[in-house]
């Protein structure tokens, strides 16, 4: 056990004493010609703690926990779930209405919605926004007043009838 004790300290003193100078010349594996001094001090672990180096590297983890092929899956499928959020803010066509552009914008959960009719009167609609659903409320121009639809990043497609704006 001593003498184990004693190659720790002597690998330990040596990586130390070689990580001082200013380029370690020696021959190393795979053709490298210099080992810089942070590449030597990051050997030390390895080099006087050869078990526990391998350990972790085994494991993973340093709390020796590890990710299963399962939970990997789970993990990388939930990404939607996880992703980013679309920002609704810009402007939209209806193809519906050509050349009559709705402006949306966001604050938070909270969504407002401008456009114009074809005779040139201004509407204003309002709705609540959680991640990329959105729930509006178009009762002010006669329509219903819970419609459901979601957001990407083409646009807005409006669950009840399938119908799409596109962003501009």
């Amino acid at each position: 056990m001593a003498q184990v004790q004693v190659q720790v300290v002597a690998r330990t003193l040596l990586v130390a004493f070689l990580s001082m100078t200013s380029g370690l010349r020696t021959k190393l594996p795979g053709g490298v010609r210099n080992l810089s001094r942070r590449a030597a001090v990051a050997l030390v672990p390895v080099t006087a703690f050869p078990l526990h180096a391998m350990a972790a590297r085994t494991t993973g983890y340093q709390d020796g926990s590890s990710l299963d092929s399962a939970a990997a899956t789970s993990f990388a499928n939930s990404a939607g779930i996880r992703g980013a959020e679309v920002r609704i803010n810009g402007k939209y066509e209806d193809p519906r209405y050509p050349g009559l552009l709705r402006k949306i914008g966001s604050s938070g959960q909270f969504v407002t919605i401008s456009g114009v009719e074809e005779d040139g009167t201004a509407w204003v609609v309002k709705g609540l926004k959680s991640g990329s659903e959105l729930l509006l409320d178009f009762s002010p121009r006669g329509g219903p007043d819970n419609v459901r639809a979601t957001a990407d990043v083409l646009g807005i497609k409006f669950l009840a009838d399938g119908s799409r704006w596109n962003k501009k």
